[in-house]
Formats: C-alpha cells, structure tokens, sequence
C-alpha cells in the first residue's frame, strides 16, 4: 500500500519539478530579452 503511495508521489513531484523548471527557464529567458 504505501509503496503504491510512495510511486505515485514521486511521479507527481517528478512531474511538478519539470513544470515548475520549464516555467522558471520561459521566465528567465524572457528576462534575458528584455535586457
């Protein structure tokens, strides 16, 4: 059971941390464009 939990946790942070480093990557290029 917590094996279960566990795997779906980490695929949900796994996936969280992508969004949020291709969020910050659009955000910091767009920063670099305004410079």
């Amino acid at each position: 059971m917590s094996s279960r939990v566990n795997r779906y946790n980490t695929s949900y942070y796994n996936r969280r941390s992508q969004l949020l480093a291709r969020i910050d990557k659009k955000y910091k290029s767009e920063q670099a464009l305004e410079k």
